[in-house]
């Protein structure tokens, strides 16, 4: 017979595993500007100084499919703070009439390993919190909202790596289709390392946002589950297959908060202004 707490984490992915992935699938790494930040939406293209530099920074919308209905979006930020790189991923999924909410700030070192995480999933039947950080050679864990509060420290005798880093770091490899490469990926939601193997299939023509796109196209596989996804030079998303047969794509901040029940006003909290976000990344 499973523990309450088995019961309770085998629940938690019922309700919240989807959107986890979903916001670690939207989310990349950006910006290694030394100062500023801009809240316009990042172009699609990439430029030599960008590509240079390896990362930049800027907001990016992404709608989620299931098929060709939309079910929610994901909102990014990526910008560089007291010398970290940092993530900040909004994410809304609706699903048979359930809302289901995931914030999730992400701190990494210039080399992309991971520092401190701060997560909160909502949803109708749900409410979790969970925040971790590297202290030597372990990875500092709390969790609340369990029946039991949760602390724990695991050890990290190897830099943690979770999926936000990884698309930056392959962008850095001597990519030819058909190579392949494994990690241990360490999941800040369910608190567990799996592992993780990619397989590099080329360069593809992609339709973005009405502008045909050369990505690079490459075939993940996650306990057992295939899923593929095209990336820019940068490593940025421009579309990604989600577990549970849905669709990550690249799109405009109007396409992607149009369509839900009850607009964007009761999804997310508002984008804050540039002036407010400049002054943040400082």
């Amino acid at each position: 017979m499973r523990s309450a707490r088995s019961r309770f984490w085998t629940r938690l992915f019922d309700l919240g595993g989807v959107v986890a992935c979903l916001a670690f699938a939207g989310s990349v790494i950006g910006d290694a500007r030394a100062r500023g930040f801009s809240a316009e939406e990042i172009d699609l293209r990439v430029d030599a100084a960008e590509l240079d530099r390896g990362f930049r920074s800027g907001v990016e919308w992404f709608s989620i499919y299931s098929r060709d209905r939309k079910v929610g979006f994901i909102r990014n930020r990526r910008l560089r703070r007291d010398g970290e790189l940092v993530i900040e991923t909004q994410t809304r999924f609706v699903s048979a009439g359930r809302n289901t909410q995931l914030e999730l700030e992400v701190r990494f070192d210039p080399r992309f390993e991971l520092r401190r995480f701060d997560a909160e999933l909502q949803s109708d039947e749900l409410e979790l919190h969970a925040r971790g950080e590297r202290r030597d050679a372990t990875l500092h864990l709390e969790v609340t909202g369990l029946p039991t509060p949760l602390e724990a420290d695991l050890p990290a005798d190897a830099a943690p790596r979770i999926n936000q880093s990884l698309r930056p770091l392959l962008m850095r490899e001597d990519l030819e289709p058909g190579r392949r490469f494994r990690y241990e990926l360490f999941d800040p939601m369910t608190m567990q390392t799996r592992s993780a193997q990619i397989e590099y299939l080329g360069r593809e023509e992609i339709v973005i946002m009405g502008e045909t796109q050369s990505a690079h196209h490459l075939r993940q596989v996650i306990a057992g589950e295939p899923l593929e996804s095209w990336l820019n030079d940068l490593g940025e998303v421009l579309r990604e297959e989600l577990p549970g047969g849905l669709e990550a794509r690249r799109e405009s901040e109007a396409e992607a908060i149009w369509g839900l029940p009850d607009g964007p006003s009761a999804s997310l909290p508002a984008p804050k202004d540039a002036a407010v976000e400049r002054e943040e990344a400082r």
